[in-house]
């Protein structure tokens, strides 16, 4: 159980940075708006958890 809950604060503190990632790499040209929706999305949690 300890394990999932590691994963998933994982998963929300990497969100935005796998946004960005989807946008900046050469190779993820198509997957640009992904990109921008998942930091984007990040960026709100990160804000809704008292990150930023």
């Amino acid at each position: 159980m300890l394990e999932f809950i590691a994963i998933f604060i994982l998963l929300i503190f990497g969100m935005p940075f796998f946004g960005f990632y989807l946008l900046v790499d050469k190779k993820q040209e198509a997957n640009r708006g992904l990109g921008l929706a998942v930091m984007i999305v990040g960026i709100i949690v990160w804000c809704m958890f008292g990150i930023i």
